[in-house]
């Protein structure tokens, strides 16, 4: 699961909704990263977060100009020691590259631990994700939800694909969507007021993409601070915003088509 949820951050899916994470090489001597040319060469689909990489994040270009800024004032002392800029900026940037590393990191391992937990049965040895499991199930128990899985991949054949981290079902009836989002403390209480346009085409999409299956679904945004796991909340989306997070998304997915020049949904 863990390494399913690493991977989806660019990635290419077959015609059926399988991840295909690596592809043989051109002289079939080993396996490779599946690239553009090989989603063309097999008709992959791209994955929602990969079409939504085109998109500036305005959340995140502040974030990064922040870890910048911090970076820079902690070297205010060393400064003069530097020859030439070049030489500053690759040691600023070297300086930050943790930071910046531990946080997708830390976000990647609460997904894995939130999955693991639910797979045991509520039982994990971080106490903190225990908490926020409990409190997701109660919360979807409490709207008649009975039955619950996890990462499950799709394609859609609007030309696109992804993995969903879980949905929640009544009976035979998908009832929910849900998708986790780590933040740090500074945007928390931002998004859980307001969560990002982003979080909403992506919900969207997904949402379009199981429509064919199941009934229309409810989209849920579960936000969880990850400076302090102790704050979590859920965001739960309205149909005429998924809606227009819909058309949004398919605006960014029709640039994603014409700057690559491929459309999987020419190919479905």
């Amino acid at each position: 699961m863990a390494d399913r949820h690493i991977k989806e951050a660019t990635h290419y899916y077959s015609k059926s909704g399988e991840p295909v994470y690596e592809t043989p090489s051109a002289d079939g001597s080993k396996m490779v990263k599946t690239t553009l040319a090989h989603a063309r060469k097999k008709k992959l689909m791209p994955s929602v977060t990969t079409v939504l990489k085109m998109m500036d994040k305005p959340s995140v270009t502040e974030w990064l100009i922040d870890l910048y800024l911090k970076g820079i004032f902690g070297l205010k002392r060393e400064w003069e020691t530097f020859s030439d800029f070049d030489e500053f900026k690759k040691f600023a940037q070297d300086s930050i590259r943790v930071e910046r590393e531990s946080a997708a990191k830390a976000g990647t391992d609460i997904h894995a631990m939130i999955g693991s937990c639910f797979e045991q049965n509520l039982k994990h040895s971080n106490p903190d994700i225990v908490a926020i499991c409990k409190k997701v199930k109660q919360y979807f128990d409490a709207m008649g939800c009975d039955r619950y899985d996890f990462e499950i991949s799709f394609a859609s054949k609007m030309g696109y694909a992804g993995c969903v981290d879980m949905r929640c079902f009544s009976g035979e009836d998908i009832m929910y969507i849900v998708d986790f989002k780590t933040t740090n403390e500074k945007q928390y209480p931002k998004i859980i007021k307001k969560p990002y346009d982003d979080y909403r085409m992506q919900g969207a999409a997904y949402s379009a993409g199981m429509f064919p299956l199941w009934k229309k679904p409810q989209f849920v945004n579960w936000i969880i601070n990850r400076d302090n796991l102790d704050q979590h909340e859920p965001y739960t989306w309205k149909q005429a915003d998924l809606e227009d997070g819909l058309e949004m998304f398919l605006h960014v997915l029709s640039y994603w088509e014409l700057k690559n020049k491929y459309s999987a949904a020419e190919e479905f």
